[in-house]
Formats: C-alpha cells, sequence, structure tokens
C-alpha cells in the first residue's frame, strides 16, 4: 500500500508541474495544398490549424460549470446533481435484445469512425480509485472525477467497490500551447486527434507517429506475417498498453491507443491497414516508376476515400436516416456521375464537444456481450464474453479464434437501439480478470460533467426544439417507462443531463437517436464534410474515373479483401443475411479493381444520391429501350422512371394513408377508441364453412396465390418473434416493430391451444429503409418486382438469379431424386421451412413463400421445368446459342406464356370477361399483326396498398383444407390435411404424391367466394407441431391496419359508390345481417375497415368479388399490363413478332402441367375449370393445344 501512495504522490507532484515547460508546436506551413497532412494542418488554407489535435473541442452552446470556469456543474438549488451510476442503474437497463436486421461490424464501425474523429486528451495514468477504493483528497490530483458507489449497489459493492475511476480531461488551462483571450479563462477540453474522416486510426496524427508505423518500402505500412496471414505490427509497450500476461500474446501498435479495446475493433483496424497495402502493392504494378513516397500517398488517398464513401452513404444512413441527412446537408446534392460542390471554407469541422460527450456515445446501447464463433458453414459454435478480451486482443491469434471471430462480427446482430446496455459493459467493463468491472453509461455521465456541457433543456433550444417545461411533456419524448422514472431522479427539469435524457428520446424521424442527439450528429456530420477540403467527392480530389471507382467500395469488400479466409459475405456486411441481403462469394462483391466489374450509374436529375453501390440497390444504366430482355429487378422497364415496379420501393397509394398519430401508428375510431379485434371480427363475421365450387378448381385459387406473390411481397415481415408460442410479451420488452394481435380470453378455439396472440411484425417502411424516399408519413416497402414476370421463379435481383442458375445450357438448377427434377435445397432450410425428419426438404427457388403449401410448390415447380424444358428445345433449334442467349430467351418465352394464362384464361374467372373489356385489361380486337399496343411509358405498374394488402386477399377464402390424392382412373382415395403440411414439401417427394396432389388441384374444386373460411385457415394456419395456429383472416385484417390503408367508406367514393352516412345505406352492398354486425363493432360507418366490408359485399356481375374490391383489382391489373413495356403482346420493336404471339397464345395450364409433370398422361382443356361431360372432358396430354418454338429458329 505504502508504494501505491508513493506512486499517487509522485503522480500529484508531477501533475503541478509549471506549463511554462512546454514546447508548443510552429505554426503550420500550407507550402503543398495538393497534399493531405497527417495532422490534418492546412486542410483549411485560411485556418490552418482547423481540425488539428491539441486544439479544443467545439461549443454548440456554451459551457455550464458551477463556478464558470472548470468545477461540474451542481443542481439549481446547489446540490450534487444526481449519482451518475445510480441513474445508470435506475434509468438504464441491461438486456441484451438482438437488433433485427443490423451486424455487429455496423456497432464496430461505428466506433472505429468515433475514434477516428474524437479522443479526449491525456485522461488516462492518473489513480482517483485504487483498487476500487477512493483515493484521499489530499493524495488526489485536482483532475479526479471519480463515481462514487453506492453501499447497496446492486453489483459493485457486493466485491467491495466503493468507486470508478474518472480522470478529467486535459483543458485549454493546463495546456500552455492554448491561448485564450484576457478574461474568457474557461476551460475548454482538448481533442487529441484529427477531427477529419481520415483514417487516423490506421495512420496515426502526426508525421512522427506515421513514421513508426511505415516501412518505408513500396508504400506499404508495417505487417508481421505468422501461420501464413499478415497482422497488425506489435506493440513495443505490449505489457503497458494491453491486458497480457507476457510478450508472448498479441498486443498491436496501430494510428490509435484504442485500437486493442476488443477483437471486433482490432479487426476492423487490421481490414484497414491491410486494405492500405493491397492499394499500394496495386498501385506499384500500375505504376512501376512510383517511388515509396508516392506509394504510400496515393494508397492513403484512395485508403481514407473509401473510407469516406462507406461512412457517408454505406453507414450514416442506417443510424441517421437519409431523409434526416438529406434534409440536413449530410448528404450533398450530387446528380451522378459528378462531384459536390458544397465546400465552404468558412465552416470548422472542429468536433463538437457535445457530438463527442453525448450523442456519439448514444451508439453505446448497442454493444454485444458476447461475441459469437461461427464455422465456415456459417453456424456458431460458441462464443466468447466481451469482458473477457477487453485490451487482449490475443484471442484472435488462438486457434481458429481469428476466421470465428471475423465471420461472428459479419453475421451476429448488435443490440437494439434503446435504454438497454449490456450488462458487460455495465458492471463488468475492463474488468481485467476481476469479477467486476466498471459502468459505461456512469462513465459516459460523468465524462460529460466533466466537459461541461449544458442542460438537455438548453440543448433542446438550441437544436429548435420546445424546452420541456413539465415532466409530463416526456410522455410524448421518451418511453413510458423512462418518462415515469426521469422525475424521480432530478429536482428540477433544468438539472437534466444531456447525456442521460438525449440517449432515452424516442428515435426521430427515419433514423435512430432521438431528435435532440439527431441535431447534434447531423451537425457534425455536415460539418466534418462540408469543411473537409479533402473530402473524396470534392471537385479536385478525384479526377471523375477516379472517383467513379470510389464510389464503388463498400464494407463487403473491404472485409472480402483483407480477412484471411473469408469467401463469401452479404452484399452488405452492416446488414443481417436477408432475401434481399444474400450471402455471395466475395468475387461478386463489386470492388474498385480494374477490369473485374464494371458499375454503371444512372443519372438523377435534381436529386441527391439514391443508389450508391452498397449502400442502396444500383440501378444498373439504361440503354435506350434496345436490351430485349427485362432486367431482374425490373429496372428500366420504364425509360421515362427506371425504378417503376423495382424492389424495395413504396407501395403506391390509391388514397391518402389513414394513420392514428398521421405518421405511422395504426388507426383508432372516430371516437378515439382503438379498432375492434380482428380476431374477433373473423369469428364475429366471417363464417367457417366449407362449402365447395361448383365451377373451379383448386388450380384456380392455387394459380391466384403464385400471381400475388409474383406482384407483392411485404418487406422484411419475418425473422421475429413477437408473440413466441403464442405467448404474450410484455409491452416494454416488445421488439421494435412487433404489433401482435391479441386473442381474447373467451376465444372458443385458440386458448384451448393456449394460445395468447398471434405474431405480426409490421412491415419495414420509408421510415426505416436507408435508401427510401421519406414521404414523412410511412409507406410500406414491397420487396419484389411488380410486374408479371415470374420473379418467383427467376427471383428480383442479378445475384439472386445467379445462385438459381446453372450457368450451362440456358438452364435453372435442379436436383434429380426418384427419377424426377426437384428445385435445389434451400441452405437456410431450418429457418424457412419445418424440418421434423429426415424425408422433409425444403426448396430454393426465387420466393421465400414457395414452400408455403403442396399445391404452390406444384406450380412452382411446373414453371421451373418449363423454363429447362424450353432451353432444351431452343438449343436444339439454334445450336450456336451460348448459356446466357438461351437463359434469357427461355425465361422470356416462359413469361410470355404465363402472362397469356393470367390474362385469357385465369383473370376472367374472377373478373369477369365483361368487365375486363370495359376497363381495358382485354381487348377485342388487335392490329393487323395481332398487337395490342396500349404500353402506356409514363404509366407506374408499382402495386398499390390496397391491392396487395386488401383486395387481392379476398382469394383467401377459396383456401381448401383437405387436399385430394387423386388417381388416374378412381378419383380420390386419400387426402392430406393442410395444416400438416405447410411449409413441409416433403410430401411431394414421398410415393407418387406429386403426380396425385397435381391431379387432385385439377380435380377437386377450391371453396366458395363467400365469407367463410376453412376452419384449417381460421384457427390452425402454421401451428407446426401445435394443435393450433394462427387466423389468417385475422392476419389480413391486422396487417391492412399496420399499412394504414384508408377506410371502407373512402374507397367507396374512389370506387364510384355513395359514401355511406348511415348503417342503412350498406344494404345496397353488403347483405343486411352483416351489416348489423359491423354495427355492433364499429363506432360509426366512417370507421368500418376496406379489408372487412369489402370482403363481405354482394358479388358484382360477372365476377366473383364485390364492386369495391373488383375497382381495386381492375385499376391494378390495368396498369399491371400497360406500364409493363414487355408485356408480351404490345407489339414493341422488342417484343414478339406475329408468328411468335400467336404461339404465345395457345399457352395453358392444362398443357403446362402436362409437360412438367411425371406420370400426368391427361388433362381437360381448361384445367381452371372442373371437367364436365359435355364439355371440358379430359383428353391425352399430347391432344392439347402445344406452343411451338419453331418460330423462335434463327434462319
Amino acid at each position: 500500500m505504502n508504494t501505491v501512495l508513493g506512486l499517487l504522490i509522485a503522480i500529484t507532484l508531477l501533475s503541478s508541474h509549471s506549463l511554462s515547460e512546454a514546447i508548443c508546436p510552429e505554426k503550420p506551413v500550407c507550402d503543398d495544398e495538393r497534399v493531405q497532412k497527417l495532422d490534418g494542418s492546412c486542410n483549411n488554407l485560411n485556418n490552418p490549424a482547423w481540425g488539428t489535435p491539441n486544439r479544443p473541442y467545439g461549443r454548440l452552446v456554451s459551457s455550464q460549470y458551477s463556478d464558470g470556469i472548470w468545477e461540474p456543474a451542481r443542481a439549481r438549488s446547489g446540490e450534487p446533481l444526481p449519482n451518475a451510476r445510480k441513474l445508470s442503474l435506475n434509468l438504464f437497463g441491461e438486456t441484451e435484445m438482438e437488433h433485427p436486421r443490423n451486424t455487429l461490424v455496423s456497432m464496430q464501425f461505428g466506433q472505429f469512425i468515433a475514434h477516428d474523429l474524437s479522443f479526449t486528451a491525456d485522461a488516462g495514468g492518473i489513480q482517483c480509485c485504487a483498487e476500487g477504493k477512493l483515493v484521499p483528497k489530499e493524495l488526489a490530483s485536482s483532475r479526479c472525477f471519480p463515481i462514487e458507489v453506492a453501499d447497496n449497489d446492486p453489483v459493485l459493492s457486493e466485491e467491495g467497490i466503493q468507486c470508478i475511476n474518472l480522470v478529467r480531461t486535459k483543458t485549454t488551462l493546463e495546456d500552455a500551447c492554448s491561448s485564450q483571450t484576457s478574461g474568457e479563462e474557461v476551460a475548454e477540453q482538448l481533442s487529441s486527434v484529427t477531427a477529419f474522416l481520415d483514417l487516423s486510426v490506421v495512420y496515426g496524427n502526426s508525421l512522427e507517429q506515421t513514421s513508426s508505423l511505415r516501412t518505408f518500402s513500396q508504400g506499404l505500412m508495417g505487417a508481421e506475417e505468422r501461420n501464413g496471414m499478415q497482422w497488425l505490427p506489435s506493440h513495443p509497450n505490449k505489457t503497458q498498453t494491453c491486458v497480457v500476461k507476457n510478450e508472448a500474446e498479441a498486443c498491436y501498435l496501430t494510428g490509435d491507443v484504442r485500437s486493442n479495446q476488443s477483437p471486433h475493433l482490432t479487426l476492423i483496424h487490421q481490414a484497414f491497414m491491410l486494405e492500405h497495402n493491397r492499394l499500394a502493392r496495386e498501385l506499384a504494378v500500375l505504376n512501376p516508376d512510383w517511388d515509396d513516397e508516392m506509394l504510400f500517398q496515393q494508397a492513403r488517398r484512395i485508403n481514407i476515400a473509401q473510407y469516406q464513401k462507406i461512412v457517408y452513404y454505406e453507414w450514416l444512413p442506417i443510424y441517421m436516416g437519409v431523409g434526416n441527412m438529406r434534409a440536413a446537408g449530410v448528404l450533398p446534392e450530387v446528380e451522378l456521375p459528378g462531384f459536390a460542390n458544397d465546400y465552404d471554407a468558412t465552416v470548422d469541422p472542429t468536433v463538437s464537444n457535445a457530438f463527442a460527450t453525448a450523442a456519439f456515445r448514444f451508439f453505446h446501447n448497442l454493444i454485444a456481450g458476447h461475441l459469437d464463433l461461427i464455422e465456415e458453414s456459417k453456424q456458431p459454435t460458441g462464443s466468447i464474453r466481451l469482458s473477457d478480451w477487453f485490451n487482449n486482443p490475443s484471442v484472435l491469434e488462438k486457434d481458429a479464434k481469428y476466421e470465428q471471430l471475423s465471420r461472428g462480427m459479419i453475421f451476429q446482430p448488435h443490440d437494439r437501439p434503446n435504454f438497454h446496455l449490456t450488462p458487460e459493459v455495465k458492471h463488468f467493463l475492463f474488468r481485467h480478470g476481476g469479477s467486476v468491472g466498471v459502468d459505461l453509461k456512469a462513465i459516459d455521465i460523468q465524462r460529460a460533467r466533466d466537459h461541461g456541457l449544458a442542460s438537455y433543456n438548453d440543448y433542446r433550444e438550441y437544436c429548435g426544439l420546445k424546452r420541456v417545461t413539465s415532466w409530463e411533456e416526456f410522455n410524448e419524448l421518451l418511453r413510458p417507462v423512462s418518462a415515469a422514472l426521469i422525475p424521480e431522479q432530478y429536482e428540477s427539469l433544468e438539472d437534466i443531463d444531456l447525456a442521460v435524457a438525449g440517449a432515452l428520446e424516442r428515435h426521430y424521424g427515419d433514423g435512430m437517436p432521438g431528435e435532440t442527439f439527431d441535431c447534434i450528429l447531423l451537425d457534425q456530420f455536415r460539418r466534418t464534410r462540408v469543411g473537409d477540403r479533402f473530402y473524396f467527392e470534392n471537385e479536385n480530389v478525384f479526377s471523375s474515373r477516379q472517383l467513379f471507382e470510389v464510389r464503388k467500395a463498400s464494407m463487403a469488400r473491404v472485409l472480402c479483401d483483407n480477412t484471411h479466409g473469408l469467401k463469401e459475405i452479404q452484399k452488405n456486411a452492416f446488414f443481417l443475411v436477408s432475401d434481399s441481403n444474400p450471402v455471395v462469394p466475395c468475387e461478386q462483391i463489386s470492388t474498385c479493381r480494374r477490369g473485374v466489374l464494371v458499375c454503371l450509374m444512372l443519372l438523377l436529375p435534381s436529386s441527391a444520391i439514391r443508389t450508391v453501390l452498397g449502400v442502396c440497390r444500383l440501378v444498373a444504366s439504361c440503354d435506350e429501350g434496345t436490351a430485349p430482355y427485362r432486367t431482374m429487378d425490373g429496372s428500366c422497364n420504364s425509360l421515362y422512371n427506371p425504378l417503376y415496379g423495382t424492389p424495395f420501393r413504396p407501395y403506391r397509394r390509391l388514397l391518402p394513408a389513414r394513420y392514428g398519430d398521421g405518421v405511422a401508428e395504426p388507426a383508432r375510431m372516430s371516437t378515439g377508441r382503438p379498432m375492434p379485434n380482428a380476431r374477433q371480427l373473423s369469428m364475429d363475421l366471417f363464417g367457417e364453412g366449407e362449402e365447395r365450387d361448383g365451377r373451379s378448381t383448386i388450380i384456380n385459387m392455387q394459380f391466384g396465390q403464385l400471381v400475388a406473390h409474383d406482384m407483392s411481397f411485404t418487406a422484411d415481415v419475418f425473422g421475429v418473434k413477437c408473440c413466441p408460442n403464442g405467448k404474450r410479451i410484455p409491452t416494454d420488452l416488445l421488439p421494435p416493430r412487433c404489433m401482435p394481435l391479441e386473442v381474447p380470453p373467451d376465444d372458443p378455439v385458440l386458448p384451448l391451444g393456449d394460445i395468447q396472440c398471434m405474431s405480426m411484425l409490421r412491415t419495414k417502411t420509408t421510415l426505416e429503409h436507408p435508401c427510401a424516399t421519406n414521404y414523412g408519413t410511412a409507406e410500406q416497402l414491397a420487396s419484389v418486382t411488380a410486374f408479371l414476370d415470374l420473379s418467383i421463379v427467376y427471383g428480383n435481383s442479378r445475384e439472386e438469379t445467379a445462385n438459381l442458375r446453372e450457368h450451362r445450357a440456358g438452364l435453372m438448377m435442379v436436383e434429380h431424386r426418384h427419377g424426377q427434377d426437384w428445385p435445389p435445397t434451400n441452405p437456410n432450410a431450418t429457418h424457412l421451412c419445418q424440418m421434423r425428419d429426415k424425408s422433409d426438404v425444403c426448396y430454393l427457388t426465387g420466393d421465400l413463400r414457395s414452400n408455403q403449401s403442396p399445391h404452390l410448390v406444384i406450380l412452382q415447380i411446373v414453371h421451373l421445368l418449363e423454363h429447362n424444358r424450353l432451353a432444351r428445345e431452343l438449343a436444339v433449334l439454334n445450336p450456336c446459342w451460348d448459356d446466357e442467349r438461351l437463359f434469357q430467351e427461355a425465361r422470356r418465352i416462359n413469361i410470355g406464356k404465363y402472362q397469356s394464362i393470367v390474362y385469357n384464361d385465369w383473370l376472367p374467372m374472377y373478373m369477369g370477361r365483361e368487365n375486363m373489356l370495359k376497363h381495358g385489361l382485354l381487348h377485342e380486337g388487335a392490329d393487323a399483326d395481332g398487337f395490342v399496343r396500349d404500353y402506356n411509358p409514363l404509366e407506374d405498374a408499382t402495386v398499390s396498398n390496397a391491392f396487395g394488402t386488401a383486395a387481392f386477399r379476398y382469394f383467401h377464402n377459396m383456401i381448401v383444407g383437405q387436399l385430394g390424392l387423386y388417381q388416374e382412373k378412381h378419383g380420390s382415395h386419400d387426402s392430406i390435411r393442410l395444416s400438416d403440411w405447410l411449409r413441409r414439401p416433403g410430401v411431394l417427394e414421398q410415393r407418387n404424391n406429386r403426380e396425385l396432389l397435381t391431379r387432385g388441384m385439377a380435380s377437386q374444386p377450391h371453396d366458395t367466394a363467400n365469407n367463410q373460411l376453412t376452419p384449417e385457415a381460421k384457427h390452425f394456419l402454421f401451428r407446426n407441431v401445435n394443435p393450433y395456429g394462427a387466423d389468417l383472416k385475422a392476419i389480413d385484417i391486422h396487417r391492412a391496419r399496420d399499412h394504414g390503408l384508408a377506410s371502407y367508406n373512402d374507397f367507396r367514393v374512389l370506387c364510384g359508390l355513395e359514401r355511406a352516412e348511415r348503417w342503412q345505406d350498406l344494404y345496397g352492398e353488403i347483405p343486411r345481417s352483416s351489416v348489423d354486425r359491423l354495427a355492433r363493432w364499429y363506432d360509426t360507418v366512417d370507421d368500418v375497415e376496406l379489408a372487412v366490408a369489402g370482403a363481405l359485399e354482394h358479388h358484382q356481375s360477372g365476377a366473383t368479388v364485390g364492386p369495391t374490391f373488383l375497382c381495386i383489382l381492375l385499376e391494378q391489373f390495368r396498369r399491371t399490363r400497360t406500364g409493363d413495356r414487355f408485356f408480351f403482346e404490345n407489339g414493341a420493336e422488342i417484343g414478339f413478332d406475329g408468328q411468335q404471339l400467336r404461339e404465345l397464345r395457345k399457352a395453358t395450364i392444362a398443357r403446362l402441367l402436362c409437360d412438367n409433370t411425371e406420370g400426368l398422361t391427361r388433362m381437360q382443356p381448361n384445367a381452371f375449370l372442373l371437367p364436365e361431360d359435355g364439355s371440358n372432358v379430359p383428353v391425352a396430354c399430347e391432344e392439347l393445344p402445344e406452343v411451338l418454338l419453331d418460330p423462335w429458329r434463327v434462319r
């Protein structure tokens, strides 16, 4: 103990040395305007010191000290502010909830950026709290500001911890080189790094520091080779810098002393260091006459530019929201492939104190406490505890941990952005082998007080926000639990810390932080860019060709190129793997290297960048309409707006959205009461009888589901359990976007299976998606193309299609089993299907939903096999065609046949031929060549929300609960229960069930189109192994509310019906008994929902739907054809010729099934209709009309 005291006395004496002994740096000399200096000097030629190290942080609001100089603030009453550790315990939870979308790469990259921009100067080396005990005041440094730990602390006091060490940041008062005007001597904290996004974390902040990191050979940074891998160089002072047992353990030397803090942070550091060396080596090959200095500087310049591109276009939009960024000027207005032109020499990029000490620490909530170890198979094999490896990166060089932790960072989600922190940073931060550590949130609060940040209210006023004048106002700003607790912590509203309330605010706009932190963050990132003369998009930094290449940079590419053993990764490394963000081989990730992948960008006039590669989906350059084939993502179908009909765009609105808050909250009734419970509406208004249709087969209903899936898929509605195993989750613990459907206790069916609720995740909207335009109200996103283009077979992107192709002879991939071809096995089978036993299978197709039911799978299979049948026949007719030509032509013909079946055979069954002719969906006459030239280049084919979420779900009423197995000569001999085989397509591979179920589809009627649903869809949907499941009708009603559809009455007016003023006004369209029931549930007629009343209407003449749904369906299917430049019969220059069109019009669903179903030898000519004795009699398959391909022979 005497040794400790002696050391403390020595430190105290040293800290009191005269400041006059300091040697101050000379004023920067700006002798070369083109070079980005290592210390940031001369970036601004008028103010060469702006953004350099060891300068004060900026102030957005004047400092707040109790003595006006540097003593930490007190409460307005003069009492000390609430204890930081107690605030952390009382206001911030410690539940670990995984984020549904973002990876740990995303969180860790944020820490990397924070370290690049800011580092509080000289805050280490002083002990204020030795071994958990307060150092006596007479021995403590004047810079000591420890956090006291209460005797009743639930964690730390158990281990005898009385305090948490904290040393005050060095300020201008202590720095002899900081000059302040006389009379303005107020403590301003110093930052010891540059304020620019310049990878100072890699290169250092001074010429001397950088020199210690370079090899001075071939432009390379220092690296060490061990075990066949390149590593960061070893730190010369390992035992002082890292928590290592001996010099043999790893501790790395980088441009930033914090690089060893956590294994994942070290991995990011290593990736960007190795990227520098990769660039230098490639530049040396391209420019063999360049010397070491030239190679180093150019590699550094490109590395920084790639990094800046990733920060602004790939990472920041995730957290700040594109809408917020554009509004604040954080993203420049750029017309690709041009330059940004808003550099402003009057803008000081200096990092603000509020940014570094409060707002940018918001992301501490995202830290994950355990780091997954993931094998190459993507299966986790364990995890390591974060606190075991703080400041000890040696774990990376143990066994296979480097590759396992790298994959873990890529595939593991970070924690949710809320008021919870993982216990690993709440109680165990920097425990260094001890049983407990320190509290990161408490340190953040105490550090903000050390820096004299003004109050929360003062910053709200600075941001143009209303000051909080009553505790009740927090009900709107904070989550309910926080709003209830914060008045118990502070004496006055004016005492509240920015670091506390700012971190508790609800998310703002399309970003993750609240509105106050959002303001501070946006201000900084705008100044960081606009005030940087070397920002990569500024004119004269790179040539337009060089900038074109830099804009290809992505985090995925950096990791792929610089992570040993990493062979594949999702396209956007900041997002978890999903259907829209699939894992692809590294070579498919766009690269800046010459001659590998040329990316063309679309000019978007008068708008900021919307589709920068790696952040947002890239739209290829359109070709003036001469390309003969559709793109996989539907882009460039419209040359007027190439984005029409593409994935991840909002559904179209026929009427304005109706939300309870005008933004996103589900609507309430006009009295303010919640809408009626969807399950109760389903039970009371929709029966569960199974009345068979006397005319149509199950194929009719099932083909409708196929078409629905081809046109519409609500974005990102899987993967989060909002009601696990039918059990409620407490409201305050519900994952974001969860909107579970409550099951009343008196429900006559579901409580028998102990079902309390049904899971539903709200559809992703423009408010959340970083690439979507923010319309101010939530607009739901569709994740598939809007065209009838068989995206269910081919996928919705070039990458997705590439994974489904054989890349040989134009074929799609299949697997051969039991003498038949099947879709390939899905690599994510356990997530998408029920894999109960060895016989279960799960197929990979262009659509995630393809495995939902056996009949749906059959239709997916026949369209897949039809493609291959066409490709093989085309190869015989045209032996000179290569794989690409065969694939594209087979796809084109397959889509043409499918569109002909949809419009000429299937739609008339439901909408009525006369209705279709009247509204331009069918045409009596064609021109002399047989074409219907109704394409409208200004038409947007985007699916309407009302169509996808209400009207086209009417066909759910036709689902059949028992699927017949039909022999050719003896009819039905058995059946399977639908709910037994949902998401279990393996039943098709048992015996000859595929043949029997196909024949059953064509022989068995679907249920009548009425207000009844089969119990299989009413009580047993997706029950898996449980006795009961969910209610499809209730889910449809609930989903329509999620999407904010306008009321039934509003849609009546849109569709030409009279607005109902009284309940009796509905009698003309809805049965009286149903109207009376509606009146019992809804407060007024204006509250009635489209998804409910539309499904109850009397059928319109010639149709199987009522007038309102028919109106919506006709409107959509008209635009679907007139807005499709590639529609099969429009006679465009790139379309089919007259002879080919005549063949395509012969296509039938009957022949499609016959040609692609083993064992099927007979079929009625119209398989949508039941066989009849007098007509539609089954015939041999070869007697059915055949589409001949001879017109496609090249002569």
